[in-house]
This record gives structure tokens, sequence and C-alpha cells, in this order.
């Protein structure tokens, strides 16, 4: 790739990166927590389906 292109890609992904508007602190804090929270929910579901499938699994096959 030619470095003309090359430098006015940069350009252009600096000037893009100027116009992102940026959240605050307090909106990335309560994201941040909120996609923790779902985190463990999910991951909670998934323990017990996982739980629940074994133990079926396992009565059919009588292990």
């Amino acid at each position: 790739m030619p470095i003309g292109k090359t430098l006015q890609f940069a350009r252009e992904v600096r000037a893009e990166g100027r116009r992102v508007t940026w959240p605050d602190m307090k909106s990335t804090r309560m994201m941040t927590i909120f996609v923790s929270v779902i985190v463990v929910i999910v991951a909670i579901y998934l323990y017990f389906i996982d739980v629940i499938l074994s133990f079926g699994i396992g009565k059919i096959l009588g292990v």
C-alpha cells in the first residue's frame, strides 16, 4: 500500500476519533455494573442448566 494512502487513512481515523462522543465516568460506571450483573446472572443460569442436564443424562445412561 502506498505511503500516501496510509497517511490519508491515518488522518481520517484521527478526524473520526475527534467526532466520537465519549461517555462520562458515571455512565461508564453504571454500564460496567449493569454488564457485570448480567454476566453473573447468565453464568448462574447456565450453571443450573448444566447441572439439570448432567443429572438427566446421568439418569438416562444409568451412571
